[in-house]
Formats: C-alpha cells, structure tokens, sequence
C-alpha cells in the first residue's frame, strides 16, 4: 500500500460520509493517526518478545497508527504498548506465546458466538482456541494482536506466531476465530475498495441512515 494513495481514499470517502453515517466512521471519521516511529515499535518487540508481520510494520510506522478502518476503526499500537492496565499488560506479555487454534469442531462450535448456519457452510474458516478460559488467560488468546473491535462481542486480530503468522481472524468471547484475510494488507485494502466503492458507499449511508429512523 502507497500511504498517498491511501490518504487519498480516506479524503474521498470522508466528502462523500460527511455526516459519518456509516457503522463506526462517527468513531474514527475516515482518519489514520499519525505513524509510531520504527524505534519504539522494535523496543516494544524487543521487551516483550514478538516479532510484527512486515505489512503490518510498514503501515503503522509509515502511514498510520490506527484510526481509520472497518467499523470502529484500528486501535493504535502506540497506545496499546503503552497503557498502564494490568489487563493490557497480562495481554502484552502474552504475545511472544504461541498462538495455538485447531480447527473448530462440531462440539467446539455449539459453545463459540458463530452462527450455525455460517459455521456449517464456513467449516474450514473457523477455528478454536482451547486455552481462551485458561487461568493465565482469563479471556484472550495469546500470539495475537487485536487490532481492533466490530462491537459487543467481536473483535479482529492479527495473528503473531505459528502456522497462522501474519493472518487476520475474527474472534468472538468465546473462544471462536473466523479466518478473514491473509495478511493485513488484504484485510485493509479489502475495506479501502469498499469505501472507494462511491455506488456502495453511497448505498451505506443510505441503509444506515434509513435504520436509524427506526
């Protein structure tokens, strides 16, 4: 990705959303925060022992560091690092773990947030991690960075370590992962072509306005 050219998406689809009517655009309003600087993201690695995918090195040290992405947006590494919460910092130091998934069996799949009906026609996308309740985890997975939220109980994380390095995964509180992307660049730029989409971003606003009349 060419951060001019994706200044420039963001810029279009602000003018077009102008009153932020779509899911989370009132949250970040079509603006990436300014990048983090590659020194304190190889610090960061360095102490807490994991290793960044490339895609996602590159973006938030040259084009941005969070805000501007699908519904609420992208959290920023920056402050994710550097927030004083026991909690965050449970989660930091479980990056370096492995992040140990299977796939999601028929048992499995009773007890995460999927829906039947998409876990049956979506078998080989969907994934579980056994250890989510674990007494160290106590709700999050480790060798995972979550990049940010969809609402209530959904998330989206960047895989960190194994097998599933540098993929992107949606994940529910119960443990359920759903693959929806490769890699972050193919996660990001899929919702980029969205928003470049004028027709279906002008049809957005158009749904999200009419349910709000509701």
């Amino acid at each position: 990705m060419i951060g001019s050219e994706v200044l420039k998406i963001l810029e279009t689809a602000a003018a077009i959303d102008g009153d932020f009517k779509v899911f989370g655009a009132s949250k970040h309003k079509y603006r990436l925060n300014a990048p983090v600087s590659a020194d304190f993201v190889r610090n960061a690695q360095e102490q807490y022992g994991f290793t960044l995918p490339e895609d996602y090195f590159r973006f938030i040290t040259e084009i941005g560091d969070g805000g501007a992405g699908e519904d609420y947006g992208l959290y920023s590494f920056k402050e994710y690092i550097t927030k004083n919460n026991p909690g965050y910092e449970k989660e930091r130091q479980g990056l370096k773990l492995p992040l140990e998934i299977r796939p999601m069996t028929d048992e499995d799949g009773k007890y995460s947030g999927l829906a039947p009906e998409f876990f049956k026609s979506n078998r080989e996308k969907c994934f579980f991690d056994p250890h989510y309740y674990d007494d160290d985890n106590d709700g999050f997975s480790d060798g995972c960075l979550t990049l940010g939220t969809r609402g209530c109980q959904y998330d989206f994380v960047l895989a960190l370590s194994g097998e599933h390095r540098g993929r992107v995964f949606d994940i529910d509180n119960e443990g359920g992962f759903v693959l929806i992307a490769d890699s972050f660049e193919e996660f990001y730029s899929r919702w980029l072509d969205k928003i470049s989409n004028v027709d279906r971003l002008k049809g957005q606003i158009e749904f999200w306005t009419n349910l709000r009349k509701h």
